[in-house]
């Protein structure tokens, strides 16, 4: 009755449908670049002391070519740094010292990470400490850490 045949609806492709929701929606666009502009301003604001880190051969200033900061990056050690491949791949909202604890979990990564890392970044340890706060954006509401150890407490925030 109808036929099996598949029509563009009013003449225009699909293609052409997806690029015209792309454009007529900005909003979309406007929150990555947002998050983008809170991210840096997050990133921007942190203050790395070398006094804070527990290995004095770690310049903890230049871990953030391989994510970004995090307080808990002050745990890591040259031993520590020894686990990552020589061309790292920097990742979004990963600190280093996460990207250490899933190599010393997973050896058998090779020189990539798994896609899910920003997740069980955000599931093991709720987000970002960055000047002893902890910045959980894009951790939903209903998130409990795993463990409370990893979090500062409240007269730390």
């Amino acid at each position: 009755m109808y036929g099996a045949t598949r029509r563009p609806l009013l003449g225009l492709s699909i293609v052409t449908i997806v690029v015209f929701a792309a454009i007529s929606m900005p909003g979309a666009a406007m929150a990555q670049e947002y998050r983008t502009g809170a991210e840096k301003s997050i990133q921007d604001s942190a203050e790395i002391s070398q006094e804070k880190g527990a290995d004095p051969r770690v310049d903890y200033s230049s871990l953030t070519k391989y994510g970004v900061w995090d307080d808990r990056n002050y745990s890591v050690t040259l031993e520590d740094l020894s686990l990552l491949p020589e061309n790292d791949q920097y990742l979004s909202n990963v600190p280093v010292f996460f990207k250490i604890q899933l190599r010393k979990e997973q050896p058998e990564l090779g020189d990539f990470y798994p896609r899910s890392a920003l997740q069980a970044f955000q599931i093991q340890h709720g987000g970002l400490v960055v000047n002893g706060l902890l910045y959980t954006d894009g951790v939903s509401a209903e998130y409990v850490p795993e463990t409370a150890e990893d979090e500062p407490c409240d007269d730390e925030r």
